[in-house]
């Protein structure tokens, strides 16, 4: 891993402060002022694709 992955506040640091060393880190706290799209547009594309998984019965992808 890179060194930058670990710095404060970023979306690791914040992960391990709430939930502990060996959670998930959810791709939503990557979303920032210089991101692409907005947090808003990410929360709805993620819940198309947990739709998606639960539909197709896709949950272990």
């Amino acid at each position: 891993m890179s060194e930058i992955t670990h710095l404060k506040n970023s979306p690791w640091d914040k992960t391990r402060k709430e939930k502990g060393n060996q959670e998930l880190i959810s791709y939503i706290r990557a979303i920032d002022e210089d991101a692409k799209i907005s947090l808003e547009e990410a929360e709805e594309a993620l819940k198309e694709i947990q739709e998606m998984k639960s539909n197709y019965e896709l949950e272990g992808i």
